[in-house]
């Protein structure tokens, strides 16, 4: 057998597995340890030339700051009602017995006043409330889409010398391009659809300078009893909402992924 060996590695190149003495087993794994002094010499050339790469070239791994307190704060007021978010801000914005009376009691002027109650503010303090609400929501769909951003992005943007801005522009913004449109649109249809918060905050008032198609409908119907009218009011909201809808079928049409 050995014999046979020896002609086939002469004629046709043939080695044993064993390597080139037939040797097997633990055999290989001493060899290397005889040879100390030539394994060291490679570890320190390769630990040489690591630390001669360019600090430029190393691209650190982007820090992340997930605390689930954040997510816990910004979720709370989605989970609530709105009629009880709406209700503690009412209290809340009470010039003679919420925020505004407590500032003034510590001598903090220029607060007490009723931002509910004047035509100027009465709208945009309830957007404002309004938004507080649903900002959860929204939150968390940012979150889950900046997730999704692969890492190899922002490491290529930082090699080629982009700083936060320019990776928020040409790097985030774009990645979650179809998230931020399809909430543009979800929230335009939304706002068709408000009515609590301007019921139980305003009805309407003062003078109407808070009134939306849904308190219109609803004192169309149940206040005026005007059924008829009230209806065509409901059919205008639907159609108007249905343009929105047809704004996002036609960007999904011409390849918008959304």
């Amino acid at each position: 057998m050995h014999r046979f060996r020896e002609e086939s590695s002469r004629q046709f190149g043939y080695r044993p597995p064993g390597g080139r003495d037939g040797r097997f087993g633990a055999y290989h794994y001493r060899s290397p340890l005889r040879s100390g002094s030539q394994a060291g010499a490679a570890v320190g050339q390769s630990a040489r030339v690591g630390r001669e790469i360019p600090r430029k070239e190393r691209v650190p791994r982007p820090r992340r700051v997930d605390n689930p307190f954040y997510r816990l704060v910004y979720f709370i007021p989605y989970v609530l009602p709105s009629v009880v978010v709406a209700s503690i801000w009412k209290f809340i914005l009470n010039p003679d017995k919420g925020l505004p009376s407590f500032l003034s009691s510590f001598g903090i002027q220029g607060f007490d006043k009723a931002l509910l109650g004047q035509e100027s503010t009465a709208l945009w303090t309830i957007a404002f409330i309004d938004n507080w609400h649903y900002w959860g929501f929204l939150a968390t769909l940012l979150l889950v889409a900046m997730q999704g951003v692969p890492t190899e992005l922002y490491e290529a943007a930082r090699l080629d010398g982009a700083n936060l801005w320019h990776q928020l522009m040409h790097v985030t913004i774009p990645a979650i391009r179809p998230t931020l449109i399809f909430m543009f649109l979800m929230t335009g249809i939304w706002s068709f659809l408000v009515f609590d918060y301007v019921w139980v905050l305003t009805q309407g008032g003062p003078a109407g300078s808070s009134e939306v198609l849904g308190t219109l409908v609803y004192k169309t119907a149940f206040t005026e009893f005007d059924a008829g009218y009230a209806a065509a009011q409901g059919v205008s909201m639907a159609i108007f909402a249905s343009f929105l809808l047809g704004l996002f079928i036609l960007m999904r049409k011409r390849g918008w992924e959304i």
